[in-house]
């Protein structure tokens, strides 16, 4: 039979026809359209078996999408020049350019490193494919002990696999590459995990920080118990975003998670920490050694978490932010607003999670009319003296 007409795809510059072998089966081939200085290429769409030169036909339109990117980059330009096409490794250096320094980019350039760069690095970032993608969630979910690789977490595994969409989707708004327009499928998760220590781990972890030999390091964790600060925000605080009269601290825009300077309030505890601790000479309440802020709760936190018995699943920074929520949730006393205020939670879905302990206070609360109100119960009401 002969080839059907053209079908589009989604891909711009790559169509299909659709016709069958002699032997009857369905066969779909690939074609790639583009125009340059005039002169408009169209051909069969082909994917190079191993480094080349040998080739075999496009199967799928992201295939040929990326054949079409390779042929573009081949055609001569006016300069007699031909446009390289960037690797992986490539698109990341011009990727992560100025960006060292910048919140988080020290955990981002670690899973490149270890992760997409070890996978990709070498491969043409236009010609990854739907199945190259899968190979590497595969790869980082099961991990390798042969080369000491452990399996890494479904949240881990999206991470790496979000950085990797991220890049791509820049090089083709960038004009670096032809965005291959991948399908990721993430892995799913529950993130929603909240914990709390009971008042036996709390009243452990308190004579932990007592007892530990450096008590300027155990101020951090005391100060992130009271106040349930980030673990970085907190790290970073300088002398001057302290306002001890006013019983605030300012934490600054470059290390809130939304980008956005905000101040909190201070528990009159976390204010005496303060005013007794002497001046160390930085700018920084907790500095490194070369005039930068120590990432104290990193080094430190599992330390810690294992000197007061925590299991290992319990997070030694994010645990305790969580016990200062659901603490303050479950009192009764501070509504989710404020506490959403005190987390600085940019919308309240993130306090949420924190909902089912202010209703067990309600509860507890509206249990007292049963105490003084139900039927058979004797009132008993104060009036106080005008």
């Amino acid at each position: 039979m002969a080839a059907q007409g053209r079908n589009k795809t989604k891909y711009p510059g790559v169509y299909y026809t659709e016709g069958k072998s002699t032997t009857g089966k369905s066969i779909r081939r690939y074609y790639v359209v583009f125009k340059r200085e005039g002169k408009v290429y169209e051909e069969a769409a082909k994917v190079l078996v191993g480094d080349g030169p040998d080739t075999r036909p496009a199967e799928t339109p992201q295939e040929a999408s990326a054949w079409r990117s390779r042929r573009i980059a081949e055609v001569m330009n006016t300069k007699g020049e031909v446009k390289p096409l960037l690797t992986v490794a490539e698109l990341w250096a011009k990727w992560s350019e100025g960006k060292t320094g910048m919140r988080g980019m020290a955990a981002t350039e670690s899973r490149y490193r270890m992760h997409i760069g070890r996978f990709f690095g070498a491969k043409v970032a236009e010609e990854i494919c739907n199945f190259d993608v899968t190979r590497f969630r595969r790869d980082l979910e099961q991990g390798s002990p042969k080369d000491g690789r452990e399996a890494l977490s479904p949240s881990s595994v999206k991470s790496c696999m979000s950085l990797l969409a991220r890049m791509l989707k820049w090089g083709g708004v960038q004009g670096l590459i032809q965005d291959p327009g991948l399908h990721f499928d993430y892995p799913k998760f529950d993130d929603q995990k909240t914990e709390c220590m009971t008042p036996e781990q709390l009243a452990r972890y308190w004579q932990t920080l007592d007892e530990w030999p450096d008590q300027h390091i155990a101020d951090y964790f005391r100060v992130m118990l009271m106040t349930g600060v980030r673990r970085r925000a907190l790290a970073a605080v300088r002398w001057e975003d302290l306002d001890l009269n006013r019983g605030f601290l300012t934490l600054r825009a470059q290390t809130a998670k939304s980008g956005k300077a905000m101040s909190i309030p201070l528990p009159a505890a976390a204010i005496k920490i303060f005013e007794a601790m002497p001046d160390n000479g930085s700018v920084y309440v907790w500095p490194d050694s070369i005039g930068g802020f120590k990432d104290v709760g990193h080094v430190h936190g599992p330390r810690i978490r294992e000197a007061a018995g925590l299991s290992k699943d319990f997070r030694p920074c994010h645990g305790l932010r969580h016990t200062f929520a659901s603490v303050l949730a479950s009192s009764g006393k501070v509504d989710l607003f404020v506490l959403q205020r005190l987390l600085t939670h940019a919308s309240p879905t993130m306090t949420q999670r924190y909902a089912h302990l202010a209703d067990d206070a309600l509860r507890r609360a509206a249990s007292v009319a049963d105490e003084v109100l139900a039927p058979g119960q004797t009132l008993k009401v104060v009036v106080g003296k005008e």
